[in-house]
């Protein structure tokens, strides 16, 4: 779905402006990653703490920095197989730090630890079935760059930031039926990435 609308007119416009901002940033994509890690560490502090919009602040502008380091790599020509190798350890880092913090919000009506560490799972196993399917020899490179899914990372984010945002408000059946939403839609994901790799 992100990727389709990376492909739009608008999207195209988002990636120009993101690049031209990116020129104008003085850190290096290392120093951006690191960064991004540093504040999804206070993020998770701050939900810990019951501060549930500063901790939501924080993972949003992680967010923003997990998304801007490729693009100062990029524009600037500083991609480095360390960096490649540092931006896939903090995706997963963020993200698990984002769950870990969902055991401190309020999710009535559903059994909350179980399908939290449901959530973990597909959320590691998910960019691990690429990772691997293309270690294993299975995929080519090119094989496993076309492997999609429909609830990518960038999707993940996008529902865990509004589960984040209804827990806020006070929404706490919203935020069970988006984790809900969240598990099924990673399972889906998950059983799509391992068919891809069993056709191939």
């Amino acid at each position: 779905m992100i990727d389709l609308l990376r492909q739009t007119r608008f999207g195209q416009k988002s990636k120009n402006w993101l690049e031209k901002f990116a020129l104008i940033i003085p850190l290096k994509p290392n120093q951006i990653t690191i960064a991004a890690i540093f504040l999804a560490i206070l993020g998770f502090l701050a939900i810990y703490s019951n501060q549930l919009l500063l901790g939501f602040s924080l993972f949003l502008i992680s967010g923003f920095f997990d998304a801007i380091d490729g693009a100062v790599a990029r524009v600037k020509n500083q991609k480095t197989k360390l960096g490649f190798f540092l931006d896939g350890v903090s995706d997963r880092i963020v993200e698990f730090l984002i769950i870990l913090s969902f055991l401190f919000l309020p999710f009535p009506g559903i059994p909350k630890e179980f399908l939290l560490f449901t959530l973990l799972f597909f959320s590691l196993t998910i960019p691990y079935l690429k990772a691997y399917a293309e270690h294993s020899g299975n995929l080519t490179h090119e094989e496993a760059l076309r492997m999609g899914g429909i609830f990518e990372r960038s999707e993940r984010l996008i529902l865990f930031y509004l589960i984040l945002v209804s827990s806020i408000l006070g929404f706490g059946s919203i935020s069970s039926l988006l984790l809900s939403v969240s598990i099924f839609l990673a399972f889906i994901t998950f059983i799509q990435r391992f068919y891809y790799v069993v056709k191939h």
